[in-house]
């Protein structure tokens, strides 16, 4: 694949030569002229024979006396060899020896695209983490240039890495998944992006968006119903069970007909072809589509979290976090299944709160403690385990007035119930005020 920016970019390395030139006459001139011909070979014509014909006369003539040649030829060649499937062992030699180089020297002209090759050598070496790394080193080059035209040019080669690279994200928004839709906006076909994606906003606001694009229903049963289908394995339920979850278990003639309402006007507001339709007894999208969701999300985090440590464990609850505190979970919407998922996810986000004002705390980040324990006790005052972190944070940075102002604050949240702190509470008050 090539385009005008492609042949812009030929010009800039002539002109990056000229200084050589003048140091070293016509040969380094008819170096680069030779190494732009063979990069045309194989991005143009995809010929990797004529390329490497003129990559070796490069070489033979001395080309890697220059280390930024020398980089040029590696990656050329290596791309070469991938294109005609002659040589993976010598490939990767190559690419490795130009992607080292390049990042040792700071030279990212041609970073992104070398390693986006060899995250594709290193694939057929059978390594997946070393492709995986590759992959990432081409992205942070990218970054580090401001310009994703390079990684887009390497991508369409070997549109295996991004699929294999979008495998491994949780979610539809990474970098990976905008390069995704810039090669399609490219023209270029990929297999990994054929299906739409639907994104469903969930706490404080209620809305639907397709590539970028909200859409609405026309009425907002259309958006409960979207919310249940997101939630449930497979994103597709029975009639019995809509009928249950989202109108109280009535199953009578007015209820079914709301129901196929709903999801008539869910089809209506989404792309033509992707909407979920009945199937005999089940509503279904029969068009594959990525439905994804703040909650899901959510839960994915709290998830990922459990299995970690440390700091990460801590910005991964964190990150969770941010997600629900953007308001109730579908405000508005009054199904018993809507209910009880609000206070599922509630609970849920209690104890992760909990669990990450704990690890703040033993991390010694009392003011982030402080903040996370606090919004525990407001949300749920009978808690004991945040007052004890509220009193330990007190105690931590010397305010005993705290710790007596926290304990006598649990005391009198519990007093409402009838009962008193705990032993291991006023033991704790009792251990903290010494």
């Amino acid at each position: 694949m090539i385009d005008l920016e492609d042949t812009e970019e030929a010009q800039r390395v002539l002109a990056k030569g000229q200084g050589l030139v003048r140091a070293s006459g016509s040969v380094v001139f008819e170096w680069l002229n030779r190494l732009i011909e063979a990069k045309l070979e194989l991005r143009l014509n995809h010929d990797p024979v004529a390329a490497l014909n003129l990559l070796e006369q490069v070489e033979n003539a001395g080309g890697r006396h220059y280390d930024f040649i020398s980089e040029a030829l590696d990656t050329w060649k290596g791309l070469a060899l991938l294109l005609s499937r002659s040589d993976n062992d010598d490939a990767v030699v190559m690419l490795r020896r130009a992607v080292n180089s390049m990042t040792e020297a700071n030279r990212i002209l041609d970073l992104p695209a070398a390693a986006i090759y060899l995250a594709e050598a290193e694939w057929r070496q059978g390594d997946l983490t070393e492709s995986d790394a590759a992959a990432d080193q081409a992205m942070v080059a990218a970054r580090l240039q401001e310009s994703n035209h390079q990684i887009l040019l390497a991508l369409a080669d070997f549109q295996a890495v991004l699929t294999r690279r979008l495998d491994s994200e949780e979610f539809t928004d990474s970098p990976w998944h905008e390069l995704g839709q810039a090669l399609m906006a490219r023209g270029v076909g990929a297999g990994w992006n054929q299906h739409p994606v639907i994104l469903l906003s969930e706490f404080g606001r209620i809305a639907i968006s397709v590539a970028g694009q909200e859409v609405k229903p026309r009425i907002a049963k259309s958006l409960n119903l979207l919310a249940y289908l997101a939630a449930v394995p497979s994103h597709h339920a029975s009639r019995e069970d809509l009928l249950s979850a989202l109108f109280d278990g009535q199953s009578d003639e007015s209820a079914r007909a709301y129901l196929r309402q709903a999801a008539h006007r869910l089809r209506e507001a989404l792309p033509a072809g992707i909407g979920p339709i009945f199937t005999g007894n089940t509503l279904a999208f029969t068009t594959p589509v990525i439905l994804d969701s703040e909650s899901t999300r959510f839960e994915a985090l709290i998830a990922k979290a459990a299995r970690l440590r440390g700091q990460g464990r801590l910005e991964a609850l964190l990150k969770a976090l941010a997600i629900v505190d953007s308001g109730e979970y579908l405000p508005g919407m009054d199904s018993s299944w809507a209910t009880q998922r609000r206070e599922q996810l509630e609970e849920q986000a209690a104890q992760a709160r909990l669990q990450a004002a704990q690890m703040a705390f033993t991390t010694q980040q009392y003011r982030q403690a402080e903040q996370l324990a606090e919004q525990v006790v407001a949300q749920d005052p009978y808690k004991e385990s945040a007052w004890r972190i509220l009193m330990r944070i007190a105690s931590a940075t010397g305010n005993e007035d705290g710790v007596v102002a926290s304990y006598r604050r649990c005391k009198a949240a519990l007093q409402e119930l009838g009962i008193t702190p705990s032993d291991s509470t006023q033991q704790m008050f009792q251990r903290l005020r010494r």
